[in-house]
């Protein structure tokens, strides 16, 4: 006996672009509940994109001079099931295996939001530093992709029912996805205070150059 179940687990993070008179702090926000009902994938971002006519969670710690913010995650893709089966050599335990798991990054266009009167930055420098935010989120989705087999294995689980032998699946797949979720946070918050919010656009063009190489380099396969 075989039952599979949908995979359903995010991180949602929120990054932000600030106007000139913003001060250099990371502005790394976390997203809330995440909306699946309007999102894209990884892809070139565009003004429109950005749906929300207001900031995530009421713009609760955000800097005021903050222009834009995007709401997005690494997710399980659809597709990504749980099998559980009964162990042959123990027919009082039942095994959760993860099948087709893989991870994408989306964007929830309906959160992510733009102030409406920018004050002396350009509709061009904001998406150039959105861009950045989103393709470090499709950079660790790459890494997790990379590790899949290895995830699998550590994310295998036994339990007296199926629900149980689930839910401790379940429960490793969320402690492999916070190990991710710090280190995104950690490289996101590091490319905010390195480009000053995206006001230092040399250091800025040097991380455009340093995560197009990356994407390059991990382009198949992902």
């Amino acid at each position: 006996m075989k039952t599979r179940g949908a995979l359903a687990i995010a991180m949602a993070l929120v990054c932000g672009c600030a106007n000139s008179h913003s001060p250099p702090i990371a502005t790394y926000y976390m997203a809330g509940t995440f909306d699946l009902s309007d999102t894209i994938g990884y892809q070139t971002l565009r003004r429109w994109d950005f749906k929300a006519t207001t900031p995530p969670n009421g713009g609760n710690g955000m800097p005021e001079a903050v222009a834009a913010a995007l709401v997005g995650a690494v997710t399980v893709a659809p597709g990504s099931q749980f099998a559980v089966i009964p162990l042959e050599s123990e027919s009082a335990l039942f095994e959760a295996t993860a099948l087709n798991l893989h991870f994408h990054a989306i964007m929830d266009r309906t959160k992510s939001w733009w102030r409406s009167e920018l004050d002396s930055i350009s509709t061009a420098d904001v998406l150039a530093h959105e861009q950045i935010h989103f393709a470090i989120f499709e950079l660790e989705a790459r890494s997790l992709n990379a590790r899949i087999s290895e995830i699998a294995i550590r994310i295998r689980s036994t339990g007296r029912t199926m629900d149980d032998a689930r839910r401790t699946a379940s429960a490793r797949l969320d402690e492999e996805l916070q190990v991710s979720s710090e280190k995104l946070s950690r490289r996101q918050d590091e490319f905010e205070r390195d480009t000053s919010n995206g006001m230092d656009r040399s250091r800025q063009r040097e991380w455009r150059g340093r995560i197009d190489a990356e994407l390059a380099a991990t382009a198949s396969g992902h």
